[in-house]
């Protein structure tokens, strides 16, 4: 999985720690990073699905993380192919 998920740092899986600690959440979730919407900020657990070469996708976002998890559990029964985590996206809160 470590491979699939690349520099994520910010999601939180059940299986492994972060593959790479250094990075903050704000630079992993938006590349470039961009100021987070209102929305954004009311929903902060994303579902995001790992691409090959440290690509991620943001499927879904819910404002807490129970909510999350059942969603996250629905995919993983669907899709069993896919590597989804959850997330929280912390977003850049020097703004």
């Amino acid at each position: 999985m470590s491979s699939q998920c690349g520099e994520l740092a910010a999601f939180v899986c059940e299986r492994e720690p972060p593959c790479n600690p250094t990075h903050p959440p704000s630079a992993i979730a938006r590349s470039p990073p961009f100021p987070m919407s209102y929305s954004e900020i009311l929903f902060p657990w994303c579902i995001i699905l790992c691409l090959p070469n440290a690509r991620t996708i943001v499927i879904e976002r819910f404002r807490r993380r129970s909510d999350a998890e059942a969603y996250l559990r629905i995919l993983r029964q669907i899709n069993t192919e896919a590597t989804y985590s959850i997330m929280f996206d912390w977003g850049d809160r020097r703004s």
